[in-house]
């Protein structure tokens, strides 16, 4: 199998699992979960979340109100969810030395590719006109995008 085939389909399964969970999420339910230093819980609201909905939290107990101040979230989902919180507090320095290897890596590349092919030209008249296409093309992409 050709690499840009298998690149394809590693994005194609990064699109079906992203998709998948993103469909698992429970809308309105909360965004982010941090941990204070005093070992509490803080929970931020989704957007779409109504605005009648509240949420208390401290070290010995959560619980997400409704509008009547009934408790709206079991102990079952409590304890799963800090579980998840304090898994992704020890494991956030995975992801950060990860994206700072991929920066590391990356900007160096590029700068080496664009200097290689530009000594590749070798007539000066080329470099300029594909400098000029390339900046109608950067134009051209930045305008669609906005």
């Amino acid at each position: 199998m050709k690499l840009y085939t298998k690149i394809l389909l590693g994005m194609l399964a990064g699109i079906l699992v992203g998709t998948f969970f993103n469909l698992m999420s429970q809308p309105g339910r909360f965004q982010r979960i941090d941990t204070n230093k005093d070992r509490s819980l803080s929970w931020t609201e989704h957007q779409a979340a109504p605005a009648d909905d509240r949420f208390a939290a401290n070290q010995a107990e959560f619980a997400q109100l409704d509008s009547d101040g009934d408790e709206a979230v079991s102990r079952k989902e409590y304890d799963a969810r800090y579980n998840w919180a304090r898994f992704t507090v020890y494991t956030d320095w995975i992801g950060t030395i990860f994206i700072r290897l991929v920066k590391m890596l990356v900007v160096p590349l590029v700068l080496v590719s664009l200097v290689l092919g530009s000594a590749n030209l070798g007539d000066i008249r080329k470099i300029g006109k594909m400098g000029a296409k390339a900046f109608l093309f950067f134009m051209f992409t930045t305008a669609v995008a906005a």
